[in-house]
């Protein structure tokens, strides 16, 4: 959460999309430029449980940014990890 407020967050400066990724992956926000939903929605996501498939929750979120993110912004990606993953790298 703290990291988001370092961030100037609005449509033409930072955006942030939340994809949590187990077995499977969902995306818990698109990309998003309002920093109260992107705050609120990380206070409040549920952990799934099952494996750790960093592939899956990579690929997800990487069709987020290409279906969202603005043409010519530069792209970033944070992963958090428990570091064991059960996918493919």
């Amino acid at each position: 959460v703290s990291l988001v407020s370092t961030f100037q967050v609005s449509p033409i400066n930072t955006r942030f999309g939340i994809t949590q990724f187990s077995d499977s992956a969902r995306i818990e926000l698109s990309l998003n430029a309002n920093a109260t939903i992107v705050i609120n929605t990380l206070r409040n996501i549920k952990q799934m449980n099952g494996g750790t498939q960093l592939d899956v929750g990579i690929n997800v979120g990487q069709s987020d940014l290409a279906s969202f993110g603005r043409p010519n912004a530069p792209r970033a990606m944070i992963i958090l990890t428990d570091g064991d993953s059960s996918g493919d790298p």
